[in-house]
């Protein structure tokens, strides 16, 4: 039969047109046999194409020893990554190891194992996911990834899982100790991490302020969320009546990466005192940068709206924000936006 226009086309400009829409990986491999021996070459290939919207890594109840991963994929790659998981682990596991949960859209799968005895199946997952498992040098991304799971004895199998990756957003849960501030900073380094939250209960570290302007000069975006501690719901990451608002300005210095900042403590409500917001109020109006700061608590303080050196500066009895006019409706978290990356 005469040959159609996509039939004629060499094999990486095929593989390069999957890139832009790899939704079509399916309606490709009916056309004819050559076209899916193409494709298939392609799903065996670990590209940099964003494949993972949101990980979430959790331990499995209390069995420390195990680890539960959930993966939520962009919608146009579902196909992508299910003929991916089939040919890196196999037709029987991708159907019996791994839950798919089709009510949710974006889909969702959910894999339980035991890294020490199924170490291989982190290498694949990685492959699945366009890690470097494979050799290649170009990186996969993700759009989030959450760890609620941080422990020292299974930070190999983390690193294992996502070797290779670009990480948009990283959030990570639980106390914070210094081994963990090393762990996040190796993570936002080796993964190139643009936006982190720590959703901390206890932070011990010999520095809080220290461990701030440091996170301050590795990311753009920082969610700071204060959980419920029990014992001392005063403190404020690992501090109590702390100068609040030279920590904030210090952390938006020129020569740090950060301009976006929020603060969430609904525990200690007046973790930030009311001279302390007026501080802010005087001074973030007049760095260079175009800040965007939020900070979540109760004063019971006159509500009031204002513009000053063109920024908006919003008070009531809930927040104070104080945000460069251009970024005055501009959202904490954007959404993770879908890119693809083509190999030249």
């Amino acid at each position: 039969h005469q040959l159609s226009a996509i039939e004629q086309l060499p094999e990486e400009l095929v593989h390069k047109v999957i890139d832009f829409t790899p939704e079509t990986i399916i309606s490709l491999k009916l056309v004819c046999k050559s076209l899916r021996v193409v494709v298939d070459n392609y799903v065996r290939q670990s590209r940099a194409i964003p494949i993972v919207q949101l990980m979430e890594i959790h331990h499995l109840g209390f069995d420390y020893a195990l680890l539960s991963i959930s993966i939520e994929i962009f919608i146009d790659t579902t196909d992508l990554f299910e003929s991916r998981l089939k040919h890196h682990l196999g037709r029987k596991f991708a159907v019996t190891r791994i839950t798919r949960d089709i009510r949710k859209q974006p889909k969702r799968y959910y894999v339980d194992f035991k890294p020490s005895e199924d170490m291989i199946v982190l290498v694949q997952l990685n492959t699945c996911f366009g890690g470097m498992h494979n050799g290649m040098s170009s990186l996969g991304s993700i759009g989030e990834v959450q760890l609620h799971v941080c422990k020292q004895s299974v930070r190999t199998h983390i690193q294992c899982l996502l070797k290779g990756i670009n990480i948009d957003n990283l959030l990570v849960t639980g106390n914070i100790y210094e081994h963990d501030v090393d762990f996040i900073l190796n993570l936002i380094s080796t993964h190139k991490v643009d936006g982190l939250t720590l959703k901390v209960v206890k932070t011990i570290v010999p520095d809080p302020v220290e461990v701030l302007h440091i996170l301050s000069s590795r990311v753009r975006t920082l969610n700071l969320h204060q959980m419920r501690i029990g014992e001392d719901e005063r403190a404020m990451f690992g501090m109590q009546e702390a100068d609040w608002a030279r920590i904030i300005l210090g952390m938006f210095t020129p020569e740090r990466k950060l301009d976006t900042l929020k603060i969430v403590n609904h525990v200690n409500t007046v973790w930030i005192q009311a001279d302390a917001e007026a501080e802010l109020r005087r001074s973030l109006p007049g760095l260079v940068k175009k800040v965007w700061f939020e900070g979540i608590r109760h004063q019971f303080l006159e509500e009031i709206e204002y513009i000053d050196r063109d920024y908006s500066v919003q008070v009531s009895h809930t927040k104070l924000s104080i945000k460069h006019t251009s970024r005055a409706i501009e959202p904490f978290t954007p959404s993770t936006t879908r890119i693809t990356f083509v190999q030249l």
